[in-house]
Formats: structure tokens, C-alpha cells, sequence
């Protein structure tokens, strides 16, 4: 046969013999042989094995992925959340009578919802007996509404997801009235009485409200407090997500518990000021005090921050041209922030430093009542109106830094190492798994080029925020400018080391 005669033979040829060994079955005869049970039992098997192999497979997928570092931890509520520290006779007067209330809180919840806040601090509003004997603590004072009023603002956050709590204050020396000094002694008197105060921890507790900042107060009697909270607190945590937490606002040399599992286990959290409750605190003095919060809390624990508080005033009167850069800080540090009101907006202390300033909201704000009661020297200041419209305002700031925590999960529980740092930079990363962030600020007078080739980094990273809010775009790590009073949020962008 020629090869062209080949290529034409099909490759199943039929040479027209019948083989003596093989038998073709027609269609009807495969589904009765299939209907055998040999066959049966050979389909049935294979089936059960392919299932279990399939479910080998998915049982150590998710093996896989329980056991993978990017797995993200469970947090309590107060871990995750943004803690907002209200002056309600300030705050918003809703009616016109010259003094913030708590149906002015209730006004702007909307507000921190998309600030991005889930719990308020709310300031002592409790009522003063007019025989002079000091607080009563579980009345509220009729000048910021009624306790009606005080349901209804519990009810209306939990709605937007918010909480409330409520700080406990030593009133010496607090600039809002010297009326409210005399309450000093009166908490104190409830602290040596422990059924007062177990009745006064209790009240505010079965209102509903998540918890309470205990500020400014001698070890003594933040033990009494303390002790008396690890007693009860677990009476009042039905669930998870509804856990009551106190907080203690101080120094680290304040130790609530014998080790930090005590404190966790008790929802005790310590709050740390950055300027230790000064406002002239140098650099290295700060980063000092920081460092050593976060090496006392550990894996273990979970800090919050502050930098305006009632103690010291407000950030932009002692910070000053360094609200920006401190603000990148305070909101980027692991653990949870607590912004003084007005902070986010630049609001600064009045000049005579003896009463509280006013929020402002809008360029022309409140009653002539209200600016009659409480003059305000900051007319220049941008309100949260304006500033809500401004791209570069420090709300957006605010707003941007707030988001971005949120969603990412390395600046949002990642740990944290730090870098170099001087008299006049501080740099440090947040990672979680395969995510890393590099936060950067220069607080110096004069621009400032770094080099984070040596720390392992990619050679480029992308600009996430800008202190300014002026730059955007890819930055070289290994040459890196910031000019002066400049903080930066990078993400390195993932690549071969340098």
C-alpha cells in the first residue's frame, strides 16, 4: 500500500472481520449492565470517596485559614471604637437658654457617625444641691435637661451605633465654673462610703450608659473605685458586644491592676495623655512616655490615647502649628483615641484660660445668650460647616485619618515598631500579615530628608494621607522629603527590597 493510500485509512478501521474477542454492546444493553449491583456499588463508591476527599479538602482550607496570620482577631467593642470627649454646657445649646444640653448631644449624632466616633465621653452633669453639701450623682442637673432627656440620648445612639459614657472627675481646678469644685469633696465622701458608691456605679449602669472615665484621681482612690468595679462589673455584661468598660485617665505610674490580664479581664483600660498632662513636653520626652505606655501594655492590653483633654486644654493652644503632624499621631498609634471636642476643628482654650470655649458650628453660631454667657475669642476659627467644605480643612483631616484606621486592619489592630527618630522626626511602622504601613513626621523647623532603605522597606511607597493634604502619588523611601511640621501616611508598595 503507498503512503498516499495510508492517509486516507481512518484511524478506526473496521477491516470488515468480526473479532472473536470483542463484543459491542448497544446502548440498552451499558443501562442494564449499569443496573447490576456490581456496577452500583462501584458508582455509590467512588461518590462517597469523591465527597470525602472533597470535604478533606474544604475542612483543611479552613484549617488553613484559622491558623493563617492574616486571620483578624475578635475585639471587644472598646477596642475598635473612637472615643469623642464632650464639655456639654459648650457643646450645642439646643433652646436657646445659654447653656449646652443633652438634647444638643443628641443633635449631632449624625455628625459623629460620620466622624467615624462609636462611644462619647460625656463630662459630669450631674446636679448641685442647694444646701451647699456637693453633687448629687444620680440626678442630673436640670440646666442640661432632664433624665428624661438622658433616655432618650442612650436610646438615639444606640441607634447610630454610639455609646455612652460618663467621667468621673476631681472638679479642682476645672476652668468651666468654681461652683463645681465643691464636688471634689463630695465624690471623695462617696468613694470612703463603698454602698454609695456601688449605688451611684449602678444607677448610671442600668441607664444603659457602657462605662466610665475616671480622670485626674489619687491612687488611692482609684484603687477604692477599681476594686469596687472587678467586684460587679460582669453583673452588667449580658453579651459580648454589650461589655461596660472604666477607664482610667492618667499617668502610667497609675498601675489599676497587679499585671495587665487583671486589667483586661475587668474591661479596666488605661488612658494615656501623650504629653503626660503637660503642654511644654519636648519631643524626646513624649516619645519616651509613649514608648514605655506601649511596652507596659504589651500584647496584652489595649491603650487609648489622648492630647486635648480638660487637664491640659486643647491641642491647638499648646500644639499649635503642630495640630497637624500630632493629629497623624494621636490617630494612628495601636489602641483607641479619644478626641477632646473641638480638637478636629482647631478650637483653642480662651485667653483668660478660666471657662471653656464654645463649639463652634457654624460661622454664625449660637444665641445671643449663649455669647453672652460664654464670650468666645476664636471668630477667626473656621466652623464645622465651612470646614466640611473645605478640601484642606483640618476636619477633613480628621475625617480622612478616621477613614482610613477604619478599614485597614494594620492600622486598625497591627503592631507596631518603631524606628529612627531624633529631637525633631518620629517614624514608625504598623503591620499586620502582608500589610505594612510607615508613618513618618517632622516636627522641626526645617525640611528633612530620610532614608528607610536600611529597615528592609520596598524603595517606594504610595502617599495614603498627607498632614498638609498637598501631595499625593508614589514617594522614594530611600530619599524621602518632608518639609517642616509635616506628617505622612505610607503604604510601602510591595516589591524587591533595596
Amino acid at each position: 500500500m503507498q503512503i498516499e493510500d495510508l492517509e486516507k485509512v481512518p484511524i478506526l478501521h473496521h477491516s470488515g472481520k468480526e473479532s472473536s474477542t470483542t463484543k459491542l454492546l448497544c446502548k440498552e444493553l451499558v443501562m442494564q449492565q449499569a443496573e447490576t449491583w456490581f456496577w452500583v456499588v462501584v458508582h455509590r463508591g467512588l461518590l462517597v470517596i469523591f465527597l470525602l476527599a472533597w470535604f478533606a479538602m474544604l475542612i483543611g482550607a479552613v484549617f488553613i485559614l484559622l491558623q493563617s496570620p492574616n486571620n483578624r482577631p475578635q475585639l471587644h467593642w472598646w477596642q475598635h471604637s473612637v472615643f469623642y470627649h464632650i464639655e456639654p454646657a459648650v457643646f450645642l445649646d439646643s433652646d436657646g437658654d445659654g447653656m449646652g444640653d443633652l438634647a444638643g448631644i443628641q443633635k449631632q449624632l449624625s455628625y459623629f457617625g460620620r466622624l467615624k466616633v462609636q462611644a462619647l465621653i460625656i463630662a459630669p452633669i450631674y446636679k448641685l444641691e442647694g444646701n451647699g453639701s456637693g453633687f448629687n450623682f444620680t440626678e442630673i442637673n436640670p440646666f442640661y435637661g432632664s433624665m428624661e432627656d438622658f433616655d432618650k440620648l442612650v436610646s438615639e445612639s444606640k441607634k447610630h451605633g454610639i455609646r455612652i459614657l460618663f467621667e468621673i472627675r476631681d472638679w479642682t481646678g476645672n476652668r468651666v465654673s468654681t461652683s463645681w469644685q465643691t464636688s471634689a469633696s463630695s465624690w471623695k465622701s462617696s468613694i470612703d462610703k463603698p454602698d454609695r458608691l456601688k449605688e451611684i456605679l449602678d444607677f448610671w449602669l442600668k441607664k444603659g450608659v457602657s462605662g466610665f472615665l475616671f480622670a485626674n484621681q489619687t491612687g488611692q482612690l482609684i484603687k477604692k473605685v477599681t476594686d469596687e468595679w472587678k467586684e460587679h462589673v460582669q453583673n452588667y455584661t449580658s453579651k459580648e458586644d454589650d461589655e461596660r468598660i472604666l477607664m482610667i485617665a492618667g499617668s502610667s505610674a497609675i498601675q489599676p491592676c497587679q499585671n495587665m490580664s487583671e486589667c483586661f479581664e475587668a474591661n479596666l483600660i488605661q488612658t494615656f495623655n501623650l504629653f503626660g498632662g503637660k503642654r511644654n513636653l519636648s519631643v524626646q520626652a513624649m516619645l519616651q512616655q509613649m514608648e514605655e505606655a506601649i511596652l507596659w501594655n504589651s500584647n496584652e492590653y489595649w491603650p487609648a490615647w489622648m492630647i486635648g483633654s480638660p487637664s491640659v486644654g486643647h491641642m491647638a493652644s499648646f500644639v499649635k502649628e503642630l495640630h497637624r503632624a500630632y493629629s497623624v499621631l494621636l490617630l494612628m498609634l495601636p489602641g483607641s483615641p479619644v478626641i477632646y471636642y473641638g480638637d478636629e476643628i482647631g478650637l483653642k482654650d480662651l485667653k483668660n484660660g478660666k471657662k471653656l470655649p464654645v463649639m463652634k458650628w457654624k460661622p454664625s453660631e449660637h444665641t445671643q445668650a449663649l455669647k453672652k454667657a460664654l464670650v468666645r475669642d476664636d471668630d477667626h476659627l473656621a466652623s464645622v460647616e465651612e470646614q466640611q467644605t473645605q478640601k484642606k480643612s483640618l476636619l477633613r483631616l480628621f475625617s480622612s485619618l478616621l477613614a482610613v484606621k477604619w478599614r485597614e486592619p494594620a492600622l486598625h489592630y497591627g503592631n507596631i515598631t518603631m524606628l529612627n527618630s531624633s529631637s525633631d522626626s518620629i517614624s514608625f511602622l504598623r503591620h499586620w500579615s502582608c500589610s505594612t504601613f510607615l508613618i513618618t513626621m517632622n516636627l522641626g523647623q526645617e525640611s528633612l530628608v530620610l532614608d528607610f532603605h536600611p529597615f528592609g522597606l520596598p524603595p517606594k511607597a504610595q502617599i495614603v494621607v498627607s498632614s498638609n493634604q498637598d501631595r499625593h502619588g508614589e514617594v522614594d523611601l530611600g530619599c524621602l522629603q518632608l518639609s517642616s511640621k509635616e506628617s505622612l501616611v505610607l503604604k510601602p508598595v510591595k516589591g524587591n527590597a533595596s
